[in-house]
């Protein structure tokens, strides 16, 4: 932009100085045509020295013409030369604002994609937390945090399209009713929660336990064990 308006600057003042060369010599030239006239106008009985002085200034005046005509057209000449000074900054300009708004236009849409990508990676974040919980819910015991009797079966399902050899006992707390009326509900779930830590003790990682409801507990043991084994398990719960 500096370099538009210096140049501009520069071309204004050449065409300045070609008008002011342009009234100079348009003088020159009134004055030489008024010379011209007073030597035409003259009479037979002018001296030779007046005549030889009159002659002397046209021809002054005709170099003086002629050199205020070099000078305009040189200043013109030079002042038109100087107008793609001033385009090319100007083009250099017009191509930097086209760059500017195209880059702030692809910073503002950078900046809304990145706002949604940010949107949608909470979202997928919230949906993802809330299909873990709902999994959750649908497969273990709140109480006990135990797997439920939807786990439970599709375990014992899994066991047998696999046909891995399993047991499968089936406990549950004798008059566990009598408990919660004598003593409360938090008693009765306090009591759930103790023999279902005992019970995951005692299974180990190697078998499976669940709540499947109320007091009631189921048991995949795994592995191909005989009767005596199995009652002897038995026996301990």
């Amino acid at each position: 932009l500096f370099a538009a308006v210096w140049v501009g600057i520069m071309t204004v003042g050449k065409f300045m100085d070609s008008k002011a060369a342009s009234k100079d010599l348009s003088a020159a030239k009134d004055e030489l045509a008024a010379a011209e006239n007073a030597l035409k106008a003259a009479n037979d009985e002018l001296v030779a020295a007046q005549a030889e002085g009159i002659a002397e200034k046209i021809a002054g005046l005709t170099e003086k013409v002629a050199g205020l005509t070099d000078k305009h057209d040189g200043l013109l000449n030079a002042a038109k030369s100087q107008l793609p000074g001033i385009l090319t900054p100007i083009c250099t300009i017009v191509t930097i604002a086209i760059i500017y708004v195209y880059l702030s236009r692809t910073q503002k849409m950078n900046k809304e994609l990145t706002e949604s990508y940010e949107n949608l990676m909470e979202t997928n974040r919230i949906i993802k937390e809330k299909d873990e919980k709902l999994t959750y819910l649908a497969y273990y015991d709140l109480l006990t945090g135990m797997p439920n009797r939807q786990l439970f079966i599709d375990k014992l399902e899994d066991n047998i399209s696999k046909q891995a050899p399993c047991v499968v006992i089936y406990t549950d707390i004798d008059d566990f009713k009598k408990i919660n009326d004598v003593y409360g509900h938090n008693v009765g779930d306090a009591m759930l929660i103790a023999y279902a830590e005992r019970l995951k003790r005692f299974c180990g990682e190697i078998n499976f336990v669940s709540r499947i409801g109320g007091d009631e507990f189921g048991i995949i043991l795994n592995g191909n064990l005989n009767e005596s084994a199995v009652l002897k398990k038995k026996k301990k719960i």
